[in-house]
């Protein structure tokens, strides 16, 4: 077990069913939770769930872009080897 502050955390992803938490500094590390579990730990004034699969911290945002049928596409830092898009009803309150 390696332990982790919350503050070390740029986000956590799924797929496959296993949570990965990525570190600023760009470590991967499997995580023995659910997504769920992760937003209900994490304070949701540093931490935005912003789809299915990902959960960010906010500093981790560098840009946000806007993107087909009133959806957001982040790029995050460190970047991801997939793109992060933000479903159009969780963006709402983002473009506010």
């Amino acid at each position: 077990m390696i332990p982790i502050a919350a503050s070390d955390i740029a986000y956590c992803y799924t797929t496959q069913d296993i949570v990965y938490l990525v570190r600023h500094n760009g470590r991967k590390h499997a995580f023995d939770f659910k997504m769920d579990q992760l937003e209900e730990l994490l304070d949701p004034a540093q931490f935005y769930r912003v789809n299915r699969q990902f959960l960010c911290q906010i500093t981790a945002i560098n840009q946000v872009h806007p993107y087909f049928n009133g959806r957001l596409k982040l790029l995050l830092s460190p970047a991801p080897a997939e793109e992060v898009i933000v479903s159009r009803d969780i963006a709402k309150p983002l473009k506010v």
